[in-house]
C-alpha cells in the first residue's frame, strides 16, 4: 500500500464504496448529457430555421400565412445527391418535388439545359397532375435536397387554395416548356 489506498473490506463498506462510484460518475455524465442534449436541440432550431428561410424564399410559398410554411418544413426530408447522380428521369413515376438547399442540379431541357440553384425547386408537376416524370434531372454538384411526398403535397394543396393556384400556375407555365405543343393528325 503506502499510496493512501484503501479498499472497504466490510459488506457495507462495499455498498458505500460503490455508491461512491456511482454518485462520481454520475457527476460527469449528467453535465455531459445536458450539454449533448441542448447541442443537439441548437442543430435542431438552426436546420429548422435555414429550412424556413429556404421555403419562405420560394416565390410560390412566399405570401403563406407562417403555419402553414411551419407545416411544410416539418414534412420536408434530407436527401443527398452526389455530382453527376439522376435524382429523377423521366418516364418514372412522380412520387415528391424536391427543393435545392445546395449545390447545383441540371434539367434535360430541349434546346439547352436548365441549371437549378439553391431555393429553387423542380419535380412539382407530375404529383400535381398524377403523371410521370417529363423530365430528367441531375445533380451537378453534391447536393443537399430536401423532398416532399407526394401524398404530403397532396395534403398541403387541400389545405390552401392560394397554393394550390400558385403552384398549378408554376406548373403549367414549366410544362409548357418541357412538353412539344399538341398537334393534332
Amino acid at each position: 500500500m503506502g499510496y493512501g489506498d484503501v479498499t472497504p473490506i466490510t459488506p457495507i463498506g462495499k455498498v458505500l464504496g460503490a455508491i461512491a462510484m456511482l454518485m462520481g460518475v454520475g457527476m460527469f455524465a449528467m453535465p455531459a448529457g445536458i450539454l449533448a442534449s441542448g447541442f443537439a436541440q441548437e442543430i435542431k432550431s438552426r436546420d429548422f430555421v435555414i429550412e424556413w428561410r429556404m421555403v419562405a424564399k420560394v416565390p410560390v410559398f412566399g405570401r403563406l400565412e407562417a403555419a402553414l410554411i411551419a407545416d411544410i418544413v416539418s414534412l420536408l426530408r434530407p436527401q443527398i445527391a452526389i455530382q453527376g447522380e439522376t435524382i429523377m428521369r423521366e418516364g418514372d413515376v412522380a412520387d415528391c418535388m424536391y427543393f435545392i438547399a445546395s449545390g447545383e442540379c441540371e434539367v434535360d431541357a430541349s434546346p439547352a439545359p436548365i441549371t437549378l440553384w439553391p431555393g429553387d425547386f423542380f419535380g412539382e408537376i407530375e404529383p400535381l397532375h398524377h403523371e410521370r416524370r417529363h423530365a430528367t434531372v441531375r445533380a451537378r454538384a453534391t447536393c443537399q435536397l430536401l423532398m416532399l411526398s407526394g401524398d404530403d403535397f397532396d395534403d398541403l394543396l387541400e389545405r390552401s387554395d392560394g397554393l394550390r393556384q400558385a403552384i398549378t400556375r408554376v406548373a403549367d407555365e414549366r410544362r409548357e416548356t418541357f412538353e412539344p405543343p399538341f398537334t393534332p393528325d
